[in-house]
């Protein structure tokens, strides 16, 4: 979608009425150009249903809903302006996240360190009774079913991302947030020669589809059905600085 010379006017009559308004409304105020306030304003709802729902299409078909956007405009067309209106809700969502993720490290740091000191004692006790000679099968029992149940660290939660990779944004997949969104305006630091050799990522996350990603320095990570929208706006400079780059790789 291009901002700079459009050949068409955006086809805003298209969009329910309660988005249609919403769009109308958001563009008077930020004065920002119409096909950006629409893309801001469908990317909102691409984040807010991707995770809940698939669709179904005609042959037996079906898929994730979640959408990618690429606007090309000059700096300055306050895509950030706009993106902060139709994105609020999930921006403070994730701040409440961060304020929630704060409170359990608090509390894990603690449970920890009592099933630490427990597992000490318990130890202690095992090797007593066993220099002793005496029965220490219950005390064996009860360490080792200690030790199958510590205390599980929380993983922090978040949905909206603006300028990382995407390696850096699934690290925070878990069964429990599965649903991101890359939303930049600084395309030019998203397709970096880095972030374009995960083309192959992006596209099976277009799908909806499971994947593997091996790590060299941690664990890997197992995704079930991620789901991903994205809505980035680079200037067309860099746009062609881009497509010149890959090109000279085939």
């Amino acid at each position: 979608m291009c901002l700079l010379a459009p050949e068409n006017p955006y086809p805003i009559y298209a969009l329910p009425p309660l988005v249609r308004n919403a769009i109308i409304e958001t563009q008077k105020n930020t004065q920002a150009p119409l096909a950006m306030v629409a893309t801001s304003a469908l990317t909102a709802i691409s984040i807010a249903c991707q995770n809940q729902i698939d669709v179904c299409r005609p042959g037996n078909l079906h898929g994730p809903v979640n959408l990618y956007s690429l606007i090309l405009a000059d700096s300055g067309e306050r895509k950030t302006t706009v993106d902060k209106v139709f994105m609020k809700a999930f921006y403070l969502r994730d701040e409440a996240l961060a304020d929630e993720y704060a409170k359990l490290v608090e509390n894990y740091s603690t449970e920890k360190e009592i099933w630490e000191q427990k597992q000490k004692a318990l130890e202690s006790k095992f090797h007593k009774e066993i220099r002793a000679g005496k029965d220490y099968k219950a005390t064996e029992s009860e360490l080792e079913t200690h030790l199958n149940k510590p205390p599980v660290p929380p993983q922090i939660r978040r949905t909206i991302f603006n300028e990382t990779t995407i390696e850096g944004m699934l690290k925070y997949y878990s069964d429990s947030n599965r649903s991101f969104a890359l939303v930049s305006s600084e395309g030019g630091v998203i397709f970096d020669s880095r972030a374009m050799s995960k083309l192959g990522i992006i596209n099976t996350l277009w799908d909806g589809g499971s994947l593997f990603i091996d790590r060299k320095s941690s664990p890997g990570i197992n995704l079930k059905e991620p789901r991903l929208t994205i809505s980035v706006m680079i200037q067309p400079d860099v746009t062609t600085k881009v497509f010149v780059r890959e090109k000279k790789k085939l």
